[in-house]
């Protein structure tokens, strides 16, 4: 029966550790694609305001589009790369996924819908800022916890 070394084992474990983090930042969304879909947002909502259905269909249409397009790019880009087995979000993952899709899409009704039964004026355009705004700095605060539980998951711990 052979021995493994020390040394020799601590070098295999840092390589596998090494390959697991490669796959991890490999499937991470990218800072410009939140960037992108909070600008899109933004200007749906600043055409909802504005009200003439040309402009608000002409802005939705762009956004599905330009979102879309950015989508199948990451997604075809992802597909190119590594992927993950499905228990390595795990349901902390899971739920960090969903509290900021709850968040980002309730908080954005919530202050729609609240300005404009108060009256105040362009409410479409503030909730939409918002969420743009939530979206640019909350999109990358969620990849860095999923890339946590990510790498604390292929470890064999959970977050």
């Amino acid at each position: 029966m052979s021995t493994v070394e020390p040394h020799d084992a601590a070098r295999s474990l840092a390589d596998i550790r090494q390959a697991q983090d490669a796959v991890v930042a490999a499937v991470a969304i990218p800072g410009w694609y939140w960037a992108a879909v909070a600008l899109m947002t933004l200007v749906v909502g600043v055409a909802a305001d504005d009200g003439r259905p040309a402009v608000v269909g002409g802005a939705v249409v762009s956004c599905v589009l330009f979102v879309g397009a950015a989508t199948i790019a990451l997604i075809f880009g992802l597909l190119r790369r590594p992927r993950i087995h499905h228990d390595l979000l795990g349901r902390d993952g899971a739920l960090t996924i969903g509290v900021f899709v709850i968040a980002v899409v309730g908080s954005s009704l919530a202050i729609g819908f609240g300005l404009r039964t108060a009256g105040i004026g362009r409410p479409a355009t503030v909730a939409t800022a918002v969420t743009a705004a939530e979206l640019v700095v909350g999109g990358p605060l969620v990849m860095r916890r999923l890339t946590r539980i990510m790498r604390s998951n292929s470890a064999g711990t959970s977050e």
